[in-house]
């Protein structure tokens, strides 16, 4: 794609990762640029004179150190986002992420309002999948609406996440993020809702194994949001839709491992918007599991 980027130069002791430096010009006419359709669309930055501070949103992320940074996006009339951002224990790298829907084909989102489900239409796509264009292999997968980027970066046995710090609590800091390295994440007892004890899948027809296309197996998935997802997303459907797409396009990136394999569609969504929903009160990832399963093998579900 003709376009000028500038690669910035890095410190060799990072991690082993592979570096580059000095400047990476695929095609620097302005003329190229014009016919290709490919100059910036627009620019994008929140006005943010104060920047929240750095304790205080790693306290917000659950971790013992963040970098807070004022981040500035470009667009392209190819879809592409670009932006800089600076990598604790990596340093200033460039993210490059184009629009990437995980929805399927038959899309539904389905709204509960305490009498019925009824179709609602789907918001416009919000997630995006790209890389780190100086770490060769890395993997990033985010969120971006109105300025601000929701992100999962991973490189290696490195993982960082990126966290617009209004989504955190402080309200006015405009297009300023929280990022922080996953070694400093505090552990703070979480557990999986199924404590079973892993077991090997069993051999398909044949003992062979079977998948779509050429390399992951296609799962689709269904995702139910209870009253109080919805009123954390502040009570708005399109927020928690956005919400519940942004964490299962950092789940895919994950699973599409090349030791996993595993890609995703999403086929609906369903958002409680009342109190009134199926799961009340319950706190018990075991009991909300098998809750999530008899609700969903009866009518209307």
């Amino acid at each position: 794609m003709p376009r000028e980027r500038r690669i910035p130069e890095r410190d060799p002791s990072m991690n082993g990762l592979t570096q580059r430096s000095g400047w990476l010009l695929r095609f620097n006419l302005i003329a190229l640029l014009t016919v290709a359709g490919l100059l910036p669309v627009h620019g994008q930055s929140v006005v943010s004179p104060t920047a929240p501070a750095e304790d205080q949103v790693a306290a917000a992320m659950d971790a013992n150190r963040a970098n807070v940074v004022d981040l500035e996006f470009t667009e392209f009339s190819d879809g592409e986002l670009v932006v800089e951002v600076d990598l604790p224990r990596f340093g200033i790298a460039t993210l490059s992420l184009y629009p990437h829907s995980l929805r399927s084909d038959q899309f539904q989102l389905l709204v509960d309002d305490g009498t019925s489900l009824v179709q609602h239409p789907a918001p416009p796509v919000r997630t995006r999948k790209g890389e780190v264009l100086e770490i060769p292999g890395s993997r990033v997968r985010g969120s971006f609406r109105d300025g601000r980027l929701s992100a999962i970066v991973l490189a290696g046995d490195q993982v960082w996440s990126i966290t617009p710090t209004v989504d955190l609590g402080f309200p006015g800091s405009g297009s300023w993020h929280g990022i922080v390295e996953a070694v400093d994440e505090l552990n703070l007892g979480y557990e999986c809702g199924t404590p079973d004890v892993p077991v090997p899948p069993g051999g398909g027809t044949g003992g062979s194994t079977q998948s779509f296309g050429t390399t992951y197996y296609l799962t689709e998935i269904g995702i139910d949001s209870d009253f109080e997802y919805y009123q954390i997303n502040g009570s708005n459907i399109n927020n928690t839709v956005g919400d519940i797409e942004n964490v299962m396009n950092g789940v895919e990136t994950v699973y599409e491992d090349s030791s996993i394999v595993i890609t995703y569609e999403i086929t609906v969504i369903i958002v409680r918007t009342t109190s009134a929903d199926p799961y009340g009160s319950i706190t018990s990832p075991g009991t909300l599991l098998n809750t999530f399963g008899n609700v969903w093998s009866t009518s209307p579900e």
